[in-house]
């Protein structure tokens, strides 16, 4: 069973999430999302998401191709995602910060070393991908 596992803020779905999110699926046969809770996304963008964490949460469950959903956070150590142990990360286009250096640092110290890939910009079907573990 691969395991896959993305986050984000993930505020009013749209096109671009879904495909991303469908793309994602498509590396395995379970896929995982952790949302950022709302204080951590007014700390990092400087205002509150539109949706809260439990609007984001329950909108990302009724898609049926999402296991399961949590809210999690690098600075409260990913819980979630130390307890699923994902085979593969998968990225965004625009999640190419310093965020996922310190996600996979942190991982790595964990003693966890997921493939990490990057979805790109969505055109015509499909996203551009970028692998590296």
């Amino acid at each position: 069973m691969k395991k896959v596992a993305v986050w984000g803020k993930f505020d009013s779905l749209h096109k671009g999430h879904l495909e991303f999110l469908r793309h994602a699926r498509e590396l395995g046969n379970e896929l995982y999302v952790v949302i950022i809770p709302d204080e951590k996304v007014k700390e990092n963008s400087g205002r509150l998401p539109i949706k809260t964490k439990d609007a984001r949460k329950r909108k990302l469950l009724e898609l049926d191709f999402i296991t399961d959903v949590y809210v999690d956070c690098l600075s409260e150590g990913l819980q979630s995602i130390l307890k699923l142990r994902p085979d593969v990360f998968v990225f965004g286009h625009d999640q190419k910060t310093r965020w996922e250096e310190q996600l996979q640092n942190y991982l790595s110290s964990q003693g966890l070393h997921p493939e990490y890939v990057h979805l790109g910009i969505y055109d015509n079907g499909k996203h551009n991908r970028d692998t590296k573990s």
